[in-house]
């Protein structure tokens, strides 16, 4: 049994090196780690100087609950910022 909770995107990577070296595919899991890593490094490049809009981004909308953990990594990466809300 893993017991896997990550919060930031470093810990997702992490959990994907940790179920790899768990299933015998280390190799797979660190090409994945690799690859996934340089997609989020293209799209924080192609963002970096666009204009970064206040963006709700919800976990569900019955109630209004904002997300949480690594999303707002992602958010960031994407080229939007959190609202007021989020602070």
């Amino acid at each position: 049994v893993l017991d896997l909770a990550p919060t930031t995107l470093a810990e997702v990577l992490e959990t994907f090196r940790i179920v790899g070296n768990a299933t015998g595919k280390t190799p797979e899991a660190n090409e994945l780690v690799e690859k996934v890593q340089a997609r989020w490094d293209t799209v924080a490049e192609t963002t970096r100087d666009a204009e970064r809009p206040k963006t709700l981004l919800l976990e569900w909308p019955e109630p209004p609950f904002s997300a949480g953990h690594w999303n707002p990594e992602l958010l960031q990466i994407a080229g939007g910022q959190g609202g007021a809300w989020d602070e």
